[in-house]
């Protein structure tokens, strides 16, 4: 990749698995590492995403409608919730999804925001990562 943002979106891959709660509810559990994977090997799912990767214009733009104004101290700060939010709505193009009858969920704003809390930080965290790598991450 260059220095200018080409218009391919890049995939990101989240592994979970879904576990039995106290309460009788299922709850998504994200893995994380090698020694997770052996645990849950038999029960890993995969979410599969394409994400569109941010030009400066658009970041700035986020950044922008995620800042908000706070009357009783006179300033301007980014809600750093509200600008998670705009990030996974706006970046996230598609995924693989399904309904419980096997039919595809569109990737839309109305069912992004239907995501389980832990699949969206997953997905926020690898978008985050991706977009801005560690010097670990950069090493092959």
């Amino acid at each position: 990749m260059g220095l200018l943002i080409s218009t391919k979106h890049f995939p990101i891959v989240i592994k979970y698995v879904e576990v039995p709660l106290k309460n009788g509810d299922v709850g998504i559990y994200i893995i994380k590492g090698e020694e997770q994977e052996a645990k849950y090997k038999d029960k890993i799912k995969l979410l599969e995403t394409q994400w569109h990767k941010p030009t400066w214009k658009e970041t700035m733009e986020v950044a922008r409608d995620a800042t908000v104004y706070d009357q009783y101290t006179g300033t301007r700060e980014v809600d750093p919730l509200l600008h998670r939010a705009l990030t996974i709505e706006r970046f996230l193009k598609m995924w693989d999804i399904v309904d419980e009858n096997g039919n595809k969920v569109e990737c839309n704003l109305d069912n992004i925001a239907k995501l389980d809390v832990a699949v969206a930080g997953a997905l926020l965290e690898a978008f985050n990562s991706y977009n801005l790598p560690t010097e670990e991450q950069l090493k092959n």
